[in-house]
């Protein structure tokens, strides 16, 4: 007995120590283990999920949290038989970091905001959402909180860590496929990545998805790249991503988000959306903001609710298989409490025409 006590205390002992030198927020805060909720300590944080590309739950693949009448035809009313009636097919996309649940933000911190977080999901109601700086009970509590929803991803490291999961509504879509590549010379390495001088390891994790409605399919990327932006980090990034969406996905419609710690008129931007190339690499994303003629404005905030700069570092972009009409970086809060540090934004689409 006593030696798995030892155990328990050693494995979650050295998880504390991972996540306290690898806190990758964009400020100091230390880590601080009051502002876990209770089920933040819990030995279940040591599931599968956290060292197996199969890390979602038995539920996070599964239609079975969409109710009945979600995904039913049959709620349409009688006069709405006339297919000319039905209302085209539409894909809200949000990219939202959380804040890591264990950083000690004081009245910010996860416990005290958690409810913003979820009733704030509930009003937006996205499509699919790449979060992150999540930790595990970060996911479950969205998952168990906001009804509809499943997801996919996994933690950056064997250990538990953050994760950019995807998630994706139940009622809308059947989840085909889906993984996680490192940013790295070895993406399909654990925990690998370019530089040692990073703060922590940095993931893609994708989703393939298919609409119960049409049968179109489609693919998510989401991601959170380093704060570091030496040895040419960030352009090796969008570099990788732009080879490896094209290997995963080829032609199909791709939709990726996530939160690039750099702004909208950086290389690693650029590369994305093939203003210029790297090592060959040169992307076809396509900046919704741009699209739309919508003026450009910070997303990280530092919970005050004024931005610290004037250009976006969380990004949805897409590719030319849909067209957006809707965008937007989210100020909502709640009596000046906000659910994250940054801002989530949305951007909304229609299928392009013929597509």
């Amino acid at each position: 007995m006593n030696r798995r006590v030892f155990i328990y205390v050693l494995l979650y002992s050295l998880t504390i120590l991972c996540l306290a030198a690898c806190e990758n927020s964009d400020d100091d805060d230390a880590v601080d283990d009051d502002s876990l909720d209770d089920d933040s300590v819990d030995d279940d944080t040591l599931d599968d999920d956290t060292s197996d590309d199969d890390t979602s739950d038995d539920d996070t693949g599964d239609d079975d949290t969409s109710d009945d009448d979600t995904g039913d035809d049959d709620t349409d009313d009688d006069d709405t038989d006339d297919d000319d009636t039905t209302e085209p097919e539409t894909i809200k996309a949000m990219s939202f970091n959380l804040r890591t649940g264990l950083a000690a933000d004081g009245e910010n911190s996860w416990v005290y905001r958690k409810g913003i977080v979820a009733a704030y999901i509930e009003q937006e109601i996205p499509d699919v959402m790449g979060v992150q700086e999540a930790l595990i009970f970060q996911l479950t509590y969205i998952e168990q909180n906001v009804p509809g929803y499943a997801w996919v991803g996994r933690s950056r490291r064997l250990l538990p860590d953050e994760y950019s999961a995807v998630f994706y509504r139940t009622d809308k879509y059947e989840l085909i496929d889906q993984s996680t590549f490192w940013l790295s010379d070895t993406p399909e390495v654990v925990g690998s990545q370019f530089s040692t001088s990073q703060l922590c390891p940095r993931i893609v994790t994708w989703a393939e998805l298919e609409s119960l409605a049409t049968g179109r399919t489609f693919f998510v990327f989401n991601t959170h790249w380093d704060t570091y932006h030496g040895d040419e980090v960030h352009e090796r990034s969008a570099a990788l991503m732009v080879e490896k969406i094209a290997e995963i996905a080829g032609d199909a419609p791709v939709l990726v988000t996530g939160d690039f710690n750099e702004t909208v008129d950086s290389s690693g931007y650029q590369i994305l959306t093939g203003a210029m190339s790297y090592q060959g690499a040169s992307g076809a994303m396509i900046d919704p903001w741009i699209t739309l003629a919508i003026a450009d404005e910070g997303t990280f905030h530092n919970f005050t609710g004024t931005p610290t700069g004037d250009s976006r570092i969380d990004w949805v972009l897409y590719t030319d298989a849909l067209t957006p009409f809707a965008a937007e970086v989210s100020h909502y809060n709640q009596d000046g409490s906000y659910p994250s540090d940054h801002f989530p934004v949305f951007a909304e689409f229609s299928w392009a025409e013929g597509k």
